[in-house]
This record gives C-alpha cells, structure tokens and sequence, in this order.
C-alpha cells in the first residue's frame, strides 16, 4: 500500500505543480460528494490516521482502541457525505458526516452541582448544648433533636449527591448519542509536511482506496455488505451504571421490592432483585441506573 501511494504521487507530482493544486482545489472537488467506507470509523474528531511514508499506512490495533472508546459513528457499507478537507501543516484532513464529536460546539458539559450540606445555626447551637448540659435526661432529648437534624442534613446531602450522578448519567448518555451521529474522518499524515504531489483529487483517492470507495455514485450494481440483523440478535447484557430500569428488568425479572421518593427536582427508585448466589440492589434515577450493589447469601 505504502509502495503504490508513493508511486501515483511521483505520477501525479508534475500535473500538480503545473496546475497549481491547493486545498481550494480539493474542496471543489471532493465536498458534497457521497462516498463508502469499506471499514467502521470511531465517532470522535480522532478518526483514523493513515501514514503513508510508514510500512504500516494504517495502525488497525489504534484504530480498535478509538472504537471501542468512543463507539462507532460510521459502520463498513455506510454512505456518507464529504463535508470537509482541510489541508494543515502535515496533514489533509478527509472528514465524514460532520468530521467526528469533538469540534466546534460539540461540548457536552455535567452541570455542577454542590453536594455538601452545612451545619444549620440550630444544629451547631445544639451541639454547644448537648456539650455543656448536665442533667442527664435533658442531656438525652437535646441529643435527640441533634441527631435529627443530622439525620436530616445527611439525607439532602444524599439527595444532592443522587442529582449529581443523574446529571452525569444524562451528560454521558448525551455524549454518547452526539458521538454516534457526528461522523468521523481520515487524517493523512506526511513526516516532513504535505507535498505539493498530494494536493489532488487522484492522489487523495489513491491514498484511501483501501478504505473508501469513491465510485459508490456510479455503480448501481454495487452490492453493500450484509449487516448482522440486530434486531433479533440482542447485545450481551452487561450491569453498569448507565442502563435503564427495563433493561435491568429484562435481565433479572421483576424486583423483590420497589420504592418510589419523590425528590426535588426527580424521582428515585430503589429496587432490589433476587440472584443465584445472593441480592442487588439497585437505585435509578428518572429510570436510569445511578448505584448498585450485591451482596451475597
């Protein structure tokens, strides 16, 4: 692959210096048009990087660890739009369906939220008597009331903590949907800078032909490669915080018990379910997994 790519760019070397081959040209040319990718592509601005002065154009292993990170975005047999080429200092940028989540505005920020309840005045009025009290039995109802308010500034502090983790669940959730729907992109990396051999349409096309097919358009006939119908053949079920009710309830039938509370700005469910070797117990927020814990027989 490497052989052949240098080989058309020493071909396509003098027209492009003679026809003066820019970044405007490769714009012209290839933006608005449809293309196949003949592999998956992960969903991040990262995409995959192609370095065609390397015995190896193409690092599959990288390419499998940006996958399995962000998810993927474009799938082998996918028809895509060329939305831009850019031409940088030592690479051409080919990007697809928006270029891959990370650009400009694709920012999905987790609301801060402050999880830390203070001592009201009361209670630390309260702690100043229970200290300074020596009769025994107003010493007890003091220590009463204290322990009260701390009971009740704990479960805020708890109700607080469960509305941070549902705005990092909902932020996450929101990542992951803008990265499946962002597209990608090739990089093609040159060591010592784009030559002026690479600025045209005949040599960015060489460069990717083991990845993309450019004459999608043109061939009717072209047979897309066959999918595995997901629809019936559901994904292994994995526990993590994340998930939804339904899905937990599809795994491990109907809880045991299911509490509702109505907290301030969301609900909170506590379910627990029976498992071979012991119990979970899990809490979901607006439906979504947040907590979870088993605890063995």
């Amino acid at each position: 692959m490497r052989k052949k790519a240098l080989l058309i760019f020493s071909l396509v070397g003098f027209s492009a210096l003679v026809s003066g081959q820019s970044q405007a040209d490769l714009k012209d040319y290839f933006e608005g048009k449809q293309v196949v990718v003949k592999m998956d592509m992960p969903g991040d601005k990262s995409g995959v990087d192609v370095r065609l002065e390397e015995p190896r154009p193409l690092d599959f292993a990288e390419v499998g660890r940006r996958v399995k990170r962000f998810g993927v975005s474009i799938r082998r047999g996918d028809e895509v739009m060329v939305t831009l080429v850019k031409v940088n200092k030592k690479n051409i940028e080919f990007q697809l369906g928006g270029g891959g989540y990370g650009t400009a505005g694709d920012s999905v920020s987790t609301p801060s939220v402050n999880t830390y309840v203070s001592k009201s005045e009361r209670e630390k009025r309260l702690e100043e008597d229970v200290k300074k009290e020596t009769d025994p039995r107003q010493k007890k109802r003091l220590q009463a009331q204290l322990d009260d308010l701390r009971t009740e500034r704990e479960r805020d502090e708890a109700r607080l903590k469960a509305e941070a983790a549902q705005a990092e669940v909902l932020a996450k959730a929101e990542e992951r949907e803008l990265r499946l729907n962002s597209g990608s992109r090739f990089n093609l990396w040159f060591e010592k800078g784009v030559p002026a051999e690479a600025l045209t349409p005949g040599a960015v096309k060489a460069a990717l032909a083991e990845y993309v097919d450019f004459e999608a358009r043109d061939s009717g006939a072209r047979e897309k490669p066959e999918e595995p119908d997901r629809t019936e053949t559901p994904r292994a079920f994995s526990l993590r915080k994340g998930v939804t009710e339904q899905e937990v309830n599809r795994q491990y039938g109907e809880p045991l018990t299911r509490d509702v509370e109505q907290l301030k700005n969301f609900t909170l469910i506590t379910a627990t379910y029976r498992l071979d070797d012991g119990e979970l117990t899990a809490q979901f927020v607006e439906g979504v997994l947040v907590r979870y814990s088993v605890s063995s027989k």
